[in-house]
């Protein structure tokens, strides 16, 4: 004991056996030094050892084995014991000839109830960094979705053509009726310089069209032609291309460009109003813009309207029938501009769907059969070779879960 005492051992066990082992044979007369060299050589195999408090463990009882030997047979001079040898590791007979069940890092020194309290936190956690994932897919990967649907939108839409038809041609043929937009079709290029944008409108306001880009009201006439134009876009997902729509003032410049051609409109004014009220977008008799969008953001309780008035004469051609709207809810909510009782505006908003419900919840039961399974593979497989089989399962499962839950929340605008 002196001689470990005299220096301080090194940092970690490691270090403090072969340091041990270093300051012993330094201090040992080399005539002698033979006769301590299976004593070196059991501190390095203890010291190198995979699993070095297993194996030292395993030397202490073989000392204290030898102690007892020696006492009950008293001090007769015993051979040098060979290392001990550590129990070979457990093998899974049912992984293959020769696969080595790697051990997983459990919580040491916790009793049953704190071991499975330490459970129940680490699926806490796990619940909570899906919830972020979903919220990041919210943010970034609807975005990504909408510029891919605005990129085909883009090369899809066929703008006034910039060589016009001879005068004589147009005179005779009189002004041509304009055609109902398909649904789903590029009916519009919007610009908004004051707030950067550009997007291209697709034709409904459905959930699976606004998801593509701002979307036009079936029945209101499109940008520039007589009558309310009407335009409704998300503000914090799919790429919110109205996310900024509160940024504008009066007397800001909006542009729509059509098959018709170009028409400007410059803001009039803006208000937000109840969902049930859709009298924002009816006919006032003049020539205007109404873009809606929820208000306030990450919320679809009210609904936040720009109203924008046409420079100049509206483009040739009948403008399309405004509709009928549906019932008027109770006159306990506000009127709209018009004086006309509040209906239903943007409808859908604030529904959950159930027809997507089992799609989110199979999702859901593989991603938790994914997390059950990567115990068993990470004791069989390295962790390199086990994240490289998971990662890809993890990566498709969780965009599935991710747009099957999309699909089953509210859709807001």
């Amino acid at each position: 004991m002196t001689l470990l005492e005299e220096r301080p051992p090194a940092a970690g066990p490691d270090a403090g056996l072969e340091g041990a082992v270093a300051r012993l044979m330094d201090v040992v007369d080399p005539a002698t030094a033979e006769a301590f060299r299976p004593a070196v050589e059991l501190g390095r195999w203890v010291a190198e050892h995979p699993d070095p408090e297993r194996a030292l463990g395993q030397l202490v009882r073989a000392v204290a084995g030898s102690v007892r030997e020696l006492e009950r047979e008293g001090s007769e001079p015993v051979a040098p014991s060979p290392a001990p040898v550590l129990p070979p590791e457990p093998v899974d007979e049912t992984a293959g000839v020769g696969a080595v069940v790697r051990p997983v890092s459990e919580p040491h020194g916790l009793s049953r109830d704190r071991r499975r309290l330490a459970r129940v936190c680490l699926w806490i956690r796990n619940a909570g960094c899906l919830l972020l994932v979903f919220l990041a897919y919210q943010w970034w990967g609807t975005g990504f979705e909408q510029h891919q649907a605005q990129a085909q939108l883009r090369r899809a839409f066929q703008p006034a053509s910039a060589a016009p038809a001879p005068a004589g041609q147009a005179a005779a043929a009189g002004p041509s009726p304009v055609a109902a937009p398909l649904p789903g079709s590029a009916v519009a290029r919007l610009q908004i310089p004051a707030i950067s944008l550009d997007e291209y409108v697709v034709e409904g306001t459905g959930e699976a069209d606004l998801k593509r880009g701002p979307g036009h009201y079936t029945g209101s006439p499109l940008p520039g032609q007589h009558g309310n134009a009407a335009i409704a876009g998300h503000r914090t997902t799919y790429g919110a291309p109205f996310g900024r729509l509160d940024d504008l003032k009066a007397g800001d410049t909006i542009i729509a460009t059509t098959a018709a051609g170009r028409s400007v409109y410059t803001v009039a004014d803006k208000l937000t109003v109840l969902p049930s009220q859709t009298s924002v977008v009816e006919d006032y008799g003049d020539d205007r813009l109404t873009l809606t969008t929820c208000t306030p953001k990450f919320s679809a309780s009210h609904r936040l309207i720009v109203v924008a008035m046409l420079q100049g004469p509206p483009a040739a051609g009948p403008a399309a029938p405004t509709p009928k709207p549906p019932a008027v809810a109770p006159a306990t909510e506000s009127p709209g501009p018009s004086g006309r009782g509040p209906v239903t505006l943007g409808g859908g908003a604030g529904e959950f769907h159930v027809d997507a419900l089992p799609d989110t919840v199979l999702a859901a039961l593989a991603l938790l059969g994914l997390a059950l399974l990567y115990r068993p593979l990470r004791r069989r497989w390295p962790p390199l070779a086990s994240a490289a089989v998971l990662a890809p399962l993890w990566i498709g499962g969780l965009l599935v879960f991710c747009e099957a839950l999309n699909r089953f929340l509210p859709g807001n605008v």
